[in-house]
């Protein structure tokens, strides 16, 4: 598994470390969700939920214009607005 996608928990502007914020590893050359992802989305998105302050910035490790991490970035958007996430909350 290649780590791809990293889920950060910020205050303001500065990031906070919190184990319940981890980064998200696709299998190579993929870009849906596995379940094993799922276990980390799902307390991402109900931190947010329970939390309408609260912003996350999702970045990719591969470039922004790279087909494969664009389509990861969007797994991760689609799995948090599945789940009922305000897409307010949630920065590239």
């Amino acid at each position: 598994l290649k780590k791809a996608v990293n889920i950060i928990k910020t205050s303001n502007i500065f990031p906070v470390k919190d184990p319940a914020f981890d980064t998200i590893s696709f299998a190579k050359g993929t870009a849906g969700i596995q379940n094993e992802m799922k276990l980390t989305l799902n307390r991402v998105s109900n931190a947010l939920k329970r939390d309408k302050n609260l912003l996350i910035k999702v970045t990719a490790y591969q470039d922004p214009s790279d087909v494969l991490g664009t389509q990861r970035l969007d797994s991760i958007y689609a799995y948090f607005k599945s789940r009922g996430v305000s897409m307010s909350q949630v920065q590239r």
